[in-house]
């Protein structure tokens, strides 16, 4: 954590913890996650308490109409805002007037923090306190909400246990997803371009409409949707290369059509065919780098929500 800002949320009475300052302001429990992007140093600020929801939407939507540089939001157990592409005084400035209006404006409103369960507002006792770990945030609840949540854990899981996986139209939706990414392939390689984005697109896409049209977000769909990727984009770049074979040998007067015209021109070409194999190389590491990133968003946004 940078020092000036680290010496700032000390100053405010919080305790450092690696990238994460933590504490009471006044008596509203805040958070503040400091980390570095290409747009350089990032700040969340979070505010945990409980408030009722429409009372928290009020209190958000009053926040983004008078202060420009921060997006607030809600979740059901804080208000979240960061800031970044600042300089570092900028940022502890405008940070400092952030508090000065956020702070008073939820104490205003009846934040309860301290002693009370962020969930639904019950006052916490030493014999009902339960202390757990929410979404990288250590919180205390009390033990008939930890009750309350992991009954609808329970309940989520079940229905999505007895959801019916109709793999037949997932495969339809991946297929459609894996067209897409073949249409991709061609127009960026008429543009000279060799390109991720083409499995990105076929994955995504193919996941999305693989759950739409009824198959189930599991593993099946992860291998099924790779596949048919993997597939679709190879075979749009094979075909893209023997269309252009074809041609070749069209124009020179060679009778070789379609795979024969793409068997000969490989064997007979040395720069087509130390070009084909840079080009199908690059797409294989495209292909894993752009079938990894969005099985790795999925694998979170799916992961298997734990018991408190």
């Amino acid at each position: 954590m940078n020092k000036k800002i680290k010496d700032f949320f000390i100053g405010k009475g919080l305790t450092i913890e690696k990238d994460i300052a933590m504490g009471t302001i006044d008596g509203v429990i805040t958070r503040f996650h400091c980390f570095n992007t290409n747009r350089g140093l990032t700040v969340r600020c979070i505010f945990v308490g409980y408030l009722p929801a429409d009372k928290k939407a009020l209190i958000v939507d009053e926040l983004n109409k008078t202060m420009n540089l921060f997006c607030f939001t809600q979740t059901e157990i804080h208000i979240f805002t960061q800031i970044d592409r600042l300089g570092i005084d900028k940022m502890i400035d405008e940070i400092s007037k952030m508090l000065d209006i956020v702070i008073p404006k939820l104490k205003e409103n009846g934040i309860l923090c301290e002693g009370y369960c962020p969930f639904y507002g019950t006052e916490l006792t030493d014999e009902n306190k339960y202390t757990t770990d929410y979404n990288y945030y250590r919180i205390e609840i009390s033990k008939e909400c930890r009750d309350f949540l992991n009954k609808q854990i329970d309940e989520d899981e079940k229905i999505r246990n007895e959801e019916k996986d109709n793999i037949g139209k997932g495969i339809l939706g991946a297929l459609i997803g894996g067209v897409v990414g073949a249409v991709s392939v061609l127009i960026f390689y008429q543009l000279n371009v060799i390109s991720s984005l083409s499995a990105i697109i076929a994955f995504a896409l193919g996941s999305w409409l693989y759950i739409k049209f009824g198959g189930k977000p599991n593993i099946k769909m992860v291998v099924i949707v790779s596949i048919i990727s993997t597939i679709f984009v190879l075979g749009a770049f094979y075909g893209e290369c023997v269309y252009l074979c074809n041609k070749i040998c069209i124009d020179e007067g060679y009778s070789y059509r379609g795979i024969s015209a793409f068997n000969y021109v490989i064997k007979e070409s040395e720069n087509f065919r130390k070009a084909f194999r840079h080009d199908i190389l690059f797409y294989i590491l495209f292909i894993v780098v752009g079938i990894l990133a969005p099985i790795g968003s999925y694998v979170r946004a799916n992961k298997k929500a734990e018991r408190l």
